[in-house]
């Protein structure tokens, strides 16, 4: 059984990778959009707090040579996945581009319409609120349903940019504000909250990239973790209640009803609470399932995948319109239970995650390599973004956005990421070409898009 001094050495030595990134970011905030510190922030978020309570005396976990053995691994794959998206990224893109890069300070500065961040907020809240619905009529949408709800975040972001870049912080506070109710909006409409804080986590990390003084960024950033993590205790306690309202089918007015309770009666996280422990040990840790997974495979009990799960992933994109017996399936299904022996109630939904799927795939070199290969792939995105948003390209920005933040499911299958990505490729393609300049010039009618400029790199942060 590990130590506390083990596991506080573990616990340090994991966090160094997010000081990289973010250090990485604040020297040269051209060159991203934020989505490496995104991804990290949310694969942070399901491994960091479940082991970070273990090193509390007091906690006496259930499962502490489980959750040492994946938490080891997620921490493997966290510097792998940083030294993919620092070191090859750059390199891969210095290749591609064969010293023909044209710096930001001299790409041509596009006008976009200032209306475009709030059309794609709109479109997003749109595509959101009636992704159930026609999902259910018209099958095999829901990817694609799935990545133009993302428009949401990139719209927030936009405003954000607006905001802060035309000395309007305040105003910029406000649209992140806005961003923090997208936790009690999935909430309320799916009985979900994870997916509304992934989207929230997201944008912010999007948004701290240049954010300026960065000593209240960081006290910001500390102040809004703590609610977070008491919302999340909070949540926890009465979740059951909520989703039996929400999967029930009840009422907006029961809904909000229901949920008055987390405000009426808030608890604030206590880390000496044993009860509040127990909350977080039960879904923010994924390390858990991990080491599970280890001793499972050790065992013999379940034989590798040997990327069957990545092939199935692979094959994701391709609509069933075309391939209509294809073996993908979304979500990830009975692979926890296989890898890891342990049953779930029906209905249930237990995410594999990045660090077991590479691993019952390929062991510990594939937990390597795979993060490796996921933060080449990412940084290249991220890095083709934030050239976007600074040229002032915010459609190009959209495009690789939506397919930057669908990626970000640390929690999640490749299948999910893939189809995700791919969805909302072809939504937001779509929403470019026909939908925004047919409503910009409905609202512009003989007008030249309006709006501000994009800031020169460096001006404004």
């Amino acid at each position: 059984m590990a130590e506390t001094g083990e596991w506080i050495v573990v616990l340090a030595v994991w966090i160094i990778p997010v000081f990289i990134l973010i250090g990485a970011a604040w020297a040269r905030p051209d060159r991203t959009a934020g989505l490496l510190i995104a991804y990290v922030a949310n694969l942070w978020l399901i491994h960091w707090p479940g082991a970070g309570i273990q090193a509390l005396p007091w906690m006496n976990s259930l499962s502490p040579v489980e959750t040492m053995a994946g938490f080891q691994l997620s921490l493997l794959g966290v510097w792998a996945f940083t030294a993919g998206g620092l070191i090859l990224a750059p390199m891969a893109l210095n290749l591609v581009e064969s010293g023909r890069r044209v710096s930001h300070a001299a790409a041509a500065v596009r006008r976009p319409s200032a209306r475009t961040p709030g059309l794609y907020l709109a479109l997003g809240v749109l595509a959101f609120l009636a992704l159930p619905i026609v999902a259910a009529v018209i099958p095999g949408v829901a990817a694609v349903g799935s990545g133009v709800a993302l428009l949401v975040v990139v719209g927030l972001a936009l405003k954000a940019w607006m905001a802060y870049h035309n000395g309007r912080t305040a105003r910029m506070l406000q649209w992140l504000a806005a961003g923090a109710v997208l936790p009690l909006l999935t909430l309320i409409s799916r009985g979900f909250v994870g997916f509304g804080a992934a989207a929230f986590i997201s944008l912010a990390a999007l948004t701290l990239v240049y954010v300026r003084p960065r000593w209240r960024l960081v006290a910001g950033v500390l102040v809004v973790g703590y609610v977070g993590f008491s919302f999340y205790v909070t949540y926890m306690r009465d979740r059951g209640a909520i989703r039996s309202v929400v999967w029930g089918g009840g009422a907006v007015a029961e809904r909000l009803s229901t949920l008055s309770t987390l405000a009426t009666d808030f608890e604030w996280f206590d880390p000496t609470d044993l009860t509040h422990l127990r909350r977080i040990d039960a879904r923010l840790n994924q390390n858990f399932l991990v080491g599970a997974s280890v001793a499972h495979m050790e065992a013999g009990l379940a034989h590798p995948a040997v990327g069957e799960t990545l092939w199935t992933a692979a094959v994701a994109a391709i609509p069933r319109a075309i391939w209509p017996d294809k073996p993908a399936a979304g979500g990830s299904g009975d692979l926890v239970t296989r890898f890891t022996g342990i049953p779930f109630a029906e209905g249930t939904s237990v995410g594999i995650g990045q660090v077991m799927e590479f691993y019952v795939n390929f062991g510990v070199p594939g937990v390597a390599v795979g993060f490796l290969l996921f933060g080449l792939a990412l940084g290249v995105i991220d890095t083709v973004a934030g050239a976007r948003l600074w040229r002032g390209d915010w459609e190009g920005y959209a495009v690789v956005l939506v397919v930057g933040l669908a990626t970000i499911q640390p929690g999640g299958s490749m299948v999910e990421v893939v189809a995700s990505a791919f969805g909302g490729l072809v939504g937001v393609l779509v929403i470019n070409r026909l939908a925004l300049p047919a409503i910009l010039r409905y609202l512009e009618p003989g007008a030249a898009s309006a709006g501000v400029s994009a800031p020169a790199p460096g001006e404004g942060t």
